[in-house]
């Protein structure tokens, strides 16, 4: 679930980017809070939903595909989690000079 939303969440940024030239920091995060569904609604085409299936869906059917051997999975899922806290430690730290 974690490498889903992972992958999804870097699949939006990429697009952001190489549509917009968007470069996200501390300010696009903060103007991310505060955009309202109306906003997100009016960037959402064709384009974004067939860029999100490529860059998002087919590298999620390949993971799902892989077997892992257990202590391997063990090990990934660890460093999965470590991942994730020290993401949302970088996202505490940055929020709080907001």
């Amino acid at each position: 679930m974690v490498v889903a939303v992972s992958v999804f969440i870097a699949s939006f940024l990429l697009y952001a980017n190489v549509s917009f030239g968007i470069i996200f920091d501390s300010t696009m995060i903060q103007n991310l809070a505060e955009t309202n569904s109306g906003e997100v609604l009016s960037y959402l085409n064709v384009s974004v939903i067939l860029f999100l299936l490529v860059a998002c869906a087919l590298p999620l059917i390949f993971i799902t595909r892989l077997t892992l051997r257990d202590s391997l999975l063990k090990r990934v899922k660890i460093i999965l989690f470590l991942n994730v806290v020290a993401a949302l430690t970088i996202v505490l730290i940055g929020a709080s000079f907001l």
